[in-house]
């Protein structure tokens, strides 16, 4: 059998430098993981918002390119011509609820 003399001093200077290399692994990776999760939250937040915009439309843009593409609007049996610009106070309450025509799709062809 042979016995190998180690030195208890070489051991521990071993086990300091090591610790002391994970520590500093430690404190860069914990600021890198930390700037990750916040880079992963941001594009989930902007991925949601597009798929939002997507499926449910962007708020009041799409019901007023509805009716810049078809400007007559069916109500009570007439074609009604929408005109933002319009004095009639019946033309002005169609056009601020455009929303609900687009809503309920009471648009001639």
């Amino acid at each position: 059998m042979f016995y190998v003399s180690v030195n208890n001093h070489n051991i521990v200077i071993i086990l300091i430098i090591t610790i002391i290399h994970l520590h500093i692994h430690i404190l860069i990776l914990i600021p890198v993981l930390i700037l990750i999760r916040i880079l992963i939250l941001v594009l989930l937040i902007i991925i949601i918002v597009i798929i939002h915009h997507i499926i449910l439309g962007v708020s009041n843009f799409d019901y007023i390119r509805y009716i810049k593409f078809n400007e007559y609007v069916f109500r009570d049996g007439h074609n009604v011509k929408l005109n933002k610009h319009s004095n009639s106070q019946s033309d002005r309450y169609i056009f601020h609820s455009i929303r609900y025509i687009k809503l309920n799709e009471y648009c001639c062809q």
